[in-house]
């Protein structure tokens, strides 16, 4: 019990200052926001790729319901190459962040926006994977409006 209570007041300690940034639009200019190295720790890496597996997972769930599985895929395999191109795109899009960055001489600035980014993916996938459970199973709604507030949210 003492273990979950630390573990669990450990992590509120560090996500609620990163979760009123994120909701507040706090700039570079804020004191806050200059740990932009926290992109690179082990911890942030596992929830980035946690949050990008239920977006996969959401996109797999899509793609079940609106029966575009080919037919000679099964689920799991689906599900992965998701996931590899949803991790393939976002990596595009940092390394296209940091080499703007280098070259505009901005690099503050688009570290700011990459944190900011990676943010509003652990958010989402948060909410994203609630819908996903209630799609998959409940029917207290539609499943097109839980796919079209699922795209909502990830736009």
């Amino acid at each position: 019990m003492a273990l979950l209570y630390s573990l669990i007041s450990n992590t509120a300690r560090s996500v609620l200052p990163e979760l009123s940034r994120f909701f507040l639009f706090r700039g570079v200019t804020d004191s806050t926001s200059k740990d932009t190295g926290g992109v690179f720790h082990w911890q942030t890496t596992i929830l980035n790729l946690v949050s990008f597996m239920i977006i996969s997972l959401f996109a797999y769930c899509i793609a079940d319901i609106n029966n575009f599985v080919p037919s000679g895929i099964n689920g799991l395999t689906l599900w992965l190459i998701f996931t590899g191109i949803i991790i393939l795109a976002i990596t595009l899009r940092h390394i296209t962040c940091l080499i703007t960055g280098n070259v505009s001489g901005k690099r503050e600035v688009f570290n700011e926006y990459i944190n900011g980014i990676y943010q509003s993916y652990r958010y989402g996938a948060l909410v994203i994977f609630v819908i996903v459970i209630l799609l998959m199973y409940t029917t207290l709604f539609s499943q097109n409006t839980g796919i079209f507030s699922g795209l909502l949210i990830l736009a």
